[in-house]
């Protein structure tokens, strides 16, 4: 299967392909563009459910989306020198256990073919607990995070749920703004691993 898709989000360097480069570039001016217009890009997103090889590409992605975070690292537990990076991605798959997802139900959300982000989630017995969110750098400060979100929210609401609920780094400041916006309260504090509970109640008791 063509791994065409991990080679868009890979990071400049220096054996980063200059036409890639230049991709990537043209990009960026493209999405300045759409912001300084204020079109909609939610007409044309859409989610494609991850099978086989996918579900290893979806935690490459998600790592680099998390490395790639508003504050440099703030997404990952351990932010390392870029010529760490194996190691740094072995560190956040086993502390983040994100093995996990493979068994879980895990979307990339696309426009235009482009993977601009991920998500997942997991079922309990009362909640829907996401798993995992995030967005391309070039694609925020576009709502998508919060597109995604609101998804997710109906989906929970579809399978009766009482509430969605959300593990989140306390140095994750950009993630924790996203879900304070879209009604999460954080309440539980693990200090050891230095995160935080954040839960959204769908169904008042």
């Amino acid at each position: 299967m063509a791994m065409r898709p991990l080679v868009k989000i890979l990071p400049p360097g220096p054996f980063f392909p200059a036409f890639l480069l230049k991709r990537q570039r043209r990009i960026g001016a493209y999405m300045k563009k759409q912001k300084e217009t204020g079109k909609d890009f939610h007409g044309k997103l859409y989610f494609e459910l991850t099978r086989g090889i996918n579900r290893v590409l979806f935690i490459l992605i998600e790592y680099r989306f998390f490395n790639d975070s508003e504050e440099e690292g703030s997404a990952l537990i351990l932010k390392l020198p870029r010529l760490l990076g194996p190691l740094s991605l072995l560190i956040h798959v086993m502390e983040s256990h994100a093995l996990t997802l493979l068994k879980l139900p895990c979307y990339f959300a696309k426009l235009d073919e482009e993977i601009v982000g991920v998500f997942a989630f997991q079922e309990y017995h009362e909640s829907l607990f996401v798993a995992s969110l995030a967005v391309r750098k070039q694609y925020r400060r576009l709502g998508i995070g919060a597109f995604i979100l609101s998804q997710i929210e109906k989906t929970a609401r579809r399978m009766h749920k009482k509430c969605l609920e959300v593990d989140v780094l306390m140095k994750n400041v950009p993630g924790r703004r996203l879900y304070t916006r879209s009604g999460f309260t954080f309440l539980q504090h693990n200090e050891k691993r230095s995160i935080i509970r954040g839960r959204k109640v769908l169904v008042q008791t």
